[in-house]
């Protein structure tokens, strides 16, 4: 009776003459030694027949401990029977895999799967054709891998590469699997991938959940991390998929996503590509397009107006808007009443030849319903542009708002101008580089505009003096603008378009030429 490794062997071997060890050349030896082979495989056939008193237990699982090797011979004769049982064993059904009804199985089809690759005492992947692959986990030993011996008889351990293969079939032939799974399989998962996989292997798996429910892969489009501080809804045209916001928080998945090449979105990454899309706008919509759909433009506006400047404070002047028409165009060609003054753009607005295009009134009301239509009124005149008061000139060109006042509504226009002077001078004067001279053509166009004088003639702007008392008494014969309280010191800058408001030598020249013409009436 000889020992060896974790067994037994009691043979009637041919010995030596001092009987200490065998005859290593005896052809009965080695016919012992084959059947020594075939009775060890028999006696783990019927290991695997017993059954324990659960279902775990008994030498049905833990027999494997007896091919321990407890090593030590260099005898060729005892080496090789070692080898030769356990690549006997490899060819013998006597392991089970994870499927009950499968029976017992060669351990060259099975793989065992470390604690890594597992959750809760659950494989992370597995399904009907693998779990016939998977090694029972009634094998475990204390230790934290694969037993030496498992290994010896066939048995492959999983591998990182082998893991992918599993979890990218099982997506591929079940599209829900993934959202089926728990937060913390998610997270167990990515850690795997980002730690043992290369991202360009990821490339055809879905493992990117959106906001809208649906799973892309990370290199599926535009794709952003889900923003903590960003709560504003994403503007239809904005061409971006949000990550998840459950997803995002978790530590594990959000790093995945990232190692991925998923970057945060924010409201300046959103900004931005809102004015990339604005450019496509007018070939996307047709000007005499009625249709809803084109009201999701507001959308934009008001997703830059809710963004602090702080956060995004490039230029949004050619933002395009509607206006009350519907048409899309940029907003310093529209106007907007603002709430706080008495004056109203949009009193013109039905006038056929006013040119003034009002922008569109689902933009106020809007404002109005947030209780932010003054807000949002000055952040249309200050990013966008719009005006609330006839512009005279746009892009160094008389406009035709500024014809219309100038030859039909006159002393509207004067009012507009005494009142809000400080707003019309640069128009009036264009100081902007490159300009012919710093008298604009607005300034000489309102300098001849004719208007109505207290004598009930029209003469030109420019030819006019203001009708203040000690004025009227010096010259009497000089044409005095109709205007209401001349008094109002606003009335001084009008000086500037060749109104006289003081006396001064051009004021007696005036009145000397008038008296020696004799084309004259006194006021």
């Amino acid at each position: 009776m000889l020992t060896t490794s974790q067994y037994l062997i009691q043979a009637d071997f041919i010995l030596v003459a001092n009987r200490e060890a065998i005859e290593l050349y005896a052809e009965w030896n080695f016919w012992v030694r084959q059947h020594i082979i075939e009775a060890f495989a028999k006696a783990v056939q019927r290991f695997v027949s017993i059954k324990g008193s659960s279902p775990a237990s008994g030498l049905r699982y833990t027999w494997p401990v007896f091919l321990k090797d407890r090593g030590g011979t260099t005898v060729d004769f005892w080496s090789t029977l070692k080898i030769s049982i356990l690549e006997d064993l490899k060819s013998e059904r006597i392991l089970e895999s994870r499927d009950d009804t499968a029976g017992v199985c060669f351990p060259t089809e099975l793989w065992y799967i470390p604690y890594r690759f597992r959750l809760a005492g659950e494989p992370l992947v597995e399904e009907g054709n693998t779990r016939k692959s998977h090694l029972s986990f009634h094998y475990d030993t204390e230790s934290s891998g694969m037993s030496r011996e498992l290994s010896l008889i066939g048995v492959s351990e999983m591998t990182a590469d082998r893991f992918f293969e599993e979890l990218k079939s099982v997506v591929s032939r079940n599209s829900t699997f993934l959202q089926s799974q728990s937060t913390e399989w998610h997270a167990a998962v990515a850690k795997i991938l980002q730690s043992e996989i290369n991202p360009i292997r990821l490339a055809n798996i879905p493992l990117i959940p959106l906001r809208n429910g649906k799973w892309v892969t990370h290199l599926a489009g535009k794709i952003f991390l889900d923003s903590e501080v960003d709560a504003l809804t994403i503007p239809w045209c904005v061409d971006i998929e949000i990550v998840d916001a459950t997803a995002c928080k978790n530590r594990e998945r959000r790093q995945l996503f990232k190692w991925l090449g998923i970057k945060t979105c924010d409201q300046a990454d959103i900004c931005r590509l809102i004015l990339e899309q604005q450019d496509h706008y007018p070939f996307m919509f047709n000007a005499n397009d009625p249709s809803e759909s084109k009201l999701l433009i507001i959308d934009d506006a008001f997703y830059l107006f809710n963004t602090p400047t702080h956060v995004f404070n490039k230029s949004i002047s050619k933002l395009y808007v509607l206006d009350d028409h519907g048409a899309i165009v940029h907003g310093k060609s529209l106007y907007v009443d603002y709430a706080i003054k008495e004056f109203r753009i949009s009193s013109y607005a039905n006038i056929e030849d006013s040119g003034v295009r009002m922008l569109h009134s689902r933009y106020l009301t809007r404002a109005r319903k947030d209780g932010r239509e003054t807000e949002f009124v000055e952040w249309l005149i200050r990013r966008l542009q719009v005006s609330t008061l006839p512009c005279l000139v746009r892009e160094r060109q008389i406009t035709q708002e500024s014809r219309y006042f100038t030859t039909k509504a006159h002393l509207d226009l004067l009012l507009l101008l005494r009142d809000n002077w400080s707003h019309y001078c640069s128009q009036l004067w264009d100081m902007t580089p490159g300009a012919i001279s710093s008298q604009s053509t607005a300034l000489k166009e309102l300098s001849f505009m004719k208007v109505k004088c207290t004598d009930g003639k029209f003469y030109t702007l420019r030819e006019t003096v203001l009708p203040l008392q000690r004025l009227k008494q010096a010259g009497s014969y000089l044409p005095f603008l109709d205007i209401p309280n001349p008094e109002d010191r606003n009335w001084a800058n009008f000086q500037w378009l060749g109104v006289i408001t003081q006396e001064s030598l051009e004021f007696y020249f005036r009145q000397l030429k008038a008296i020696s013409s004799g084309s004259f009436s006194r006021w």
